[in-house]
């Protein structure tokens, strides 16, 4: 069995989703699935999206248990490590965990050892991990409800034109407690990458997604650029679709933005990117693929 502690929103949980997956086809697809949102519900924000997103697409199935997954299925000595390394961090080394059956490492799938229960716990946030799988992964990230009718021009448009996915990450970015790590991605980046596209991409369409769309209306400057916004209103799984839809993408430093471009079905996109994915220059990340266009921030 694989035992998966799941945290964040979607664009977290697709990458946590996509690493046990991975870990799955590895032990040759003779495990189940057992996930824990004991982390997310905590939050009493399902609002925002703090809540089983994985439950609208076509992924595999699993059940679920909201307790501590190693407490509960563990064996003995997994529960030893567990507690020990609780009680003064960092006394395990991953090695030792990994050896154990205890995944906590970000970047890394080898030398997992196969015992008989599999516990992952981590950000997962390195698309080599499951690089050969991305066909699996596309098609069961696409959400199980057909498209929204009251979003059928936008389809069209998309459809029907050079269409570029803009996103916008705002929200909790801004927030005293992430704005020092995480907010990178201001009108001045958007306005130069925008003015990449015009000059790169014959007839664009520029289609906006933010989660403060009123925002993005009143202060990207579209000029005589062609524009459409999403309305803000739609269900996570429905305005993902409509971003991977588009053709091109203008990402923000954002995990699910950058699945939106992960999932477009076009083989020659453009996708344009933040020159870094942390404001906090301590902190590595492997999202950042040589392939995008990086306007410096």
């Amino acid at each position: 069995m694989i035992y998966l502690i799941l945290t964040g929103r979607l664009g977290n949980q697709m990458f946590q989703y996509a690493f046990a997956r991975k870990l799955h086809i590895e032990r040759k697809c003779t495990d189940g699935f057992c996930f824990s949102f004991k982390d997310i519900l905590a939050r009493k924000d399902e609002g925002k999206g703090f809540e089983d997103t994985l439950q609208f697409f076509n992924v595999l199935p699993y059940r679920t248990c909201n307790k501590n997954l190693i407490k509960e299925f563990g064996t003995p000595y997994q529960k030893f490590l567990y507690g020990l390394n609780k009680l003064k961090k960092g006394i395990i080394s991953d090695n030792k965990f990994r050896k154990n059956g205890i995944i906590l490492s970000n970047y890394c799938i080898d030398n997992i050892s196969h015992i008989e229960n599999i516990f992952l716990r981590g950000k997962f946030e390195n698309p080599l991990c499951f690089k050969d799988i991305c066909d699996e992964l596309r098609h069961e990230f696409t959400p199980k409800e057909p498209p929204i009718n009251g979003n059928k021009e936008l389809y069209q448009i998309i459809e029907n034109s050079n269409s570029i996915c803009v996103s916008i990450r705002r929200g909790d970015y801004l927030s005293i407690n992430n704005k020092n790590d995480f907010y990178l991605c201001d009108e001045a980046y958007f306005n130069k990458a925008i003015s990449y596209m015009k000059e790169h991409v014959s007839n664009p369409v520029f289609i906006f997604f933010s989660d403060d769309i009123n925002w993005v209306r009143n202060n990207i400057q579209i000029n005589d650029i062609e524009a459409y916004y999403e309305s803000g209103e739609d269900p996570v799984w429905e305005k993902l679709r409509l971003m991977y839809s588009c053709k091109n993408f203008i990402i923000s430093n954002s995990t699910f933005s950058w699945w939106a471009q992960f999932l477009s079905k076009n083989n020659n996109k453009v996708v344009v990117s933040p020159s870094r994915w942390f404001a906090n220059n301590n902190w590595k990340s492997f999202l950042l693929d040589d392939s995008f266009i990086k306007i410096d921030v």
